[in-house]
């Protein structure tokens, strides 16, 4: 019996996989090195960014909660606004504000700590140094979805819905090219 690549590609959507760690044992031992937990929104990257950051006893920043603060910041509650309901037809605009706003937050910030959130996975490697970890949490999409569902329900506001299973994999081979492979760790 023969397995098509299209059913093995649609396991991915039920079945959630091992989390993958990149340059987590250099984490640990670095003095300012961030740890970014990232994964499809929903898939439990808070919760694990949490335990990790209280077990290592280092700062934790949520990266949508900070996201949000950063562009109302700079931008202003109404444009904040037309963001989130992309009433005033310039949503790629504003979107590409906020991954820059993050991005320089994520470089300016000298603390060792554990930043977690999905938009990670859409700043490349310009946040990847030898100091610092990732951690890509490899949820299916069933699961994904019933995170943001409960997540809703929670009324988080910004959710990087966006944010897709290609992303994860695209960030996944940036991390493969500076980290090499991932390492087999239980945390």
């Amino acid at each position: 019996m023969s397995v098509s690549k299209d059913y093995l590609s649609e396991i991915g959507v039920v079945f959630s996989g091992k989390n993958k760690y990149y340059n987590f044992d250099t984490w640990k031992e670095s003095k300012n090195g961030k740890l970014f937990v990232c994964g499809l929104p929903g898939s439990g990257i808070s919760s694990l960014g949490n335990v990790i950051s209280n077990k290592y006893n280092t700062e934790y920043v949520n990266l949508s909660t900070m996201a949000k603060k950063l562009f109302i910041d700079r931008y202003g509650n109404k444009t904040y606004d037309a963001l989130l309901k992309n009433s005033d037809g310039n949503k790629l605009e504003h979107i590409d504000n906020l991954y820059n706003l993050v991005e320089k937050y994520i470089i300016g910030y000298n603390k060792k700590c554990v930043m977690a959130g999905s938009i990670v996975s859409k700043l490349g490697n310009s946040i990847l140094t030898n100091n610092n970890g990732v951690i890509i949490i490899q949820t299916s999409a069933v699961s994904s979805i019933m995170g943001n569902m409960r997540n809703r329900r929670n009324k988080l506001e910004l959710n990087f819905n966006d944010i897709t299973r290609k992303d994860i994999n695209k960030f996944e081979s940036i991390c493969k090219s500076i980290y090499g492979k991932p390492e087999s760790l239980s945390i």
